[in-house]
């Protein structure tokens, strides 16, 4: 029974983002398509794209909050439309 336990760790700590990782949104690429939550043709990057463009406006040009409503709804954006690569 032990061993099941750690292996089942094992397993949950090989899917955890890695610290110092210089492609932080790998993870999110690699698990979420596999566990369903996003389409397998996914646009990651072109997601990325979007998320990002919309922080730096905020940020740079009108000086808007980045509060956790925002964060919900990028996340809520991605999950009912997101942009699919070209099949």
């Amino acid at each position: 029974m032990a061993q099941q336990g750690g292996a089942r760790r094992r397993r949950a700590r090989r899917d955890l983002p890695r610290r110092g990782d210089p492609r932080p949104g790998r993870h999110a690429r690699r698990t979420a398509p596999q566990r369903g939550d996003l389409p397998r043709n996914l646009d990651i990057d072109l997601l990325q794209d979007i998320w990002a463009g919309t922080i730096l406006y905020r940020r740079l040009m009108t000086g808007s909050p980045l509060d956790t409503g925002l964060a919900e709804h990028l996340v809520q954006l991605a999950i009912d439309s997101p942009p699919l690569l070209p099949q």
